[in-house]
């Protein structure tokens, strides 16, 4: 685990690393709507407004432990942004995920160095904490 002193040197901010459960629960993407619209139950397109708000997001969340990924979009089990609380804890997880995702490409270069250094990675990638 890298000291926080570290994290700061790779460009990490340990502030924004507080969700719960962070590094086992990483955001690694998550669809927008850049047009403006979503599409409804009926396969209807229908325009972002204040008659018509997101109420959710669409992400896959990476899971370490169980070296999956899970595709909430898919599953029915999206996340909720409807209100301030929702989208609260939202921002925190994205951010969260952001810094935990450098840290994962830290470690990955680092392995990158290693086989070119060594032959072989000594570095494990796991969890990004």
């Amino acid at each position: 685990m890298l000291t926080r002193e570290e994290l700061l040197e790779i460009g990490v901010n340990p502030d924004n690393m507080t969700y719960p459960m962070g590094e086992m629960n990483v955001i690694v993407q998550c669809f927008g709507y850049e047009d403006g619209t979503f599409m409804n139950e009926d396969g209807e397109d229908v325009v972002i407004d204040d008659e018509h708000p997101v109420t959710e997001v669409h992400p896959d969340i990476y899971h370490p432990r169980k070296n999956r990924v899970w595709s909430c979009g898919c599953q029915g089990d999206s996340p909720s942004i409807k209100t301030e609380d929702d989208k609260k804890d939202w921002c925190a997880h994205l951010r969260d995920s952001a810094e935990r995702l450098k840290i994962m490409a830290y470690y990955l270069s680092k392995q990158a160095d290693e086989i070119e250094e060594f032959g072989y990675p000594k570095t494990t990638c796991y969890y990004p904490e």
